[in-house]
């Protein structure tokens, strides 16, 4: 069973969802990362609507302003989530597994697809989300990982900082052109989006690569957006 929706339609359940979340998380304090959640949810749901519904993994869900657990739930995706902290999240089609994911205990071939909104650059990175020992080849092994529990015609999604290379101490990752082709090398890439925003303005926009990879996280902000697959062979 497939269900289609158009961005627009995309973003409405996203807002409907966000409200109906705020019963189960404290959605009252955003910044500015959190805003890019509109685009990054969007992507996800509107990616995940053109597939056949199944089993989904969602990556670092520990996140308060996470509500696409429910929103994929209430579609009809078998929902799993997977964080080294606690989610509180009651719902039908909906399970929480607390753990690591560089070594998770699902199957091979387990799932149909995995996304991982804004958590890549988190993770091995001590100081933050109950990390307690820097491990700077955490998110390589992240990708691996995730790689052995899809399935060979599965779908990873994936959203993490992008523009001039930078390692902020304890808090994340900015990936560059060519950090990101390590990351993903042997993935077949379906989709890729980049969104930016500066400090004078108010709200993400689409932009180019190459206008992208020129953000240096100060004055301004860039993201990379991701659909692949696993590529098995050779």
């Amino acid at each position: 069973m497939k269900l289609k929706f158009s961005l627009a339609t995309a973003r409405f359940l996203y807002r409907t969802v966000h409200r109906f979340g705020s019963v189960f998380f404290d959605l009252d304090s955003f910044d500015q990362t959190a805003d890019a959640r509109v685009f990054e949810y969007s992507f996800v749901i509107g990616r995940l609507s053109q597939l056949p519904i199944g089993k989904v993994l969602d990556v670092g869900c520990s996140s308060r302003s996470n509500v696409l657990a429910p929103a994929l739930a209430s579609l009809g995706w078998k929902v799993y989530g997977i964080d080294t902290r606690q989610f509180n999240l009651t719902y039908p089609g909906f399970q929480f597994v607390q753990g690591d994911v560089t070594k998770m205990d699902f199957p091979e071939g387990f799932f149909d697809a995995v996304y991982a909104v804004s958590t890549l650059e988190h993770m091995g990175l001590a100081g933050r989300y109950g990390i307690q020992k820097n491990d700077l080849r955490a998110d390589y092994k992240a990708i691996s990982e995730i790689k052995r529990i899809l399935k060979p015609t599965g779908t990873l999604l994936v959203t993490i900082p992008y523009g001039r290379p930078k390692l902020v101490k304890s808090m994340e990752r900015i990936y560059d052109k060519t950090a990101v082709n390590e990351l993903i090398h042997g993935w077949i890439i379906s989709t890729i989006q980049y969104y930016m925003i500066s400090g004078t303005e108010k709200a993400w926009h689409s932009v180019h690569e190459d206008i992208a990879v020129q953000a240096d996280n100060v004055r301004d902000y860039a993201m990379v957006l991701f659909e692949m697959s696993p590529n098995h062979i050779g």
